[in-house]
């Protein structure tokens, strides 16, 4: 179990009897991973606290897909949390790590793509009939 120590060095000069007490406050660490949205709450939190942790979602994709809207989306923290949205809370009783998860979401991209390849299907459909017409003028 990892603690956090500090340890202070006092100089005092005693003239009489005197009783001195060290007051001691445990801490742990919280330890917040992700490649991606900028994660916050990492640190040093007292023992017995709430310590908050979040990411910020949705990131842009990176990329071809990215450049059409593509992004990726926080989806959970798994560690020692399981929490679902991108911001949460923790009780510090020992040290934690908590890690984002992400997934990607490419349906604007794929909505960009599908609309290019339905114009590009109408465009060659119309010039095939239009050839066809022209033929059949020929011909007649």
């Amino acid at each position: 179990m990892e603690r956090r120590v500090h340890r202070h060095s006092r100089s005092l000069t005693v003239t009489q009897d005197t009783t001195l007490t060290a007051t001691y406050k445990t801490q742990y660490q919280l330890t917040v991973v992700s490649d991606l949205g900028s994660p916050q709450g990492s640190g040093w939190y007292d023992a017995g606290t709430q310590a908050t942790f979040s990411v910020s979602s949705p990131q842009p994709a990176t990329g071809f897909m990215g450049s059409l809207g593509g992004k990726t989306v926080f989806q959970g923290w798994s560690g020692d949390s399981n929490a679902a949205s991108p911001s949460a809370a923790i009780s510090m009783d020992g040290p934690k790590t908590v890690t984002a998860t992400w997934t990607t979401d490419n349906t604007q991209p794929y909505m960009v793509l599908g609309g290019i390849a339905a114009v590009v299907v109408i465009v060659a459909a119309l010039a095939i009939f239009m050839a066809f017409m022209r033929r059949k003028k020929v011909s007649t």
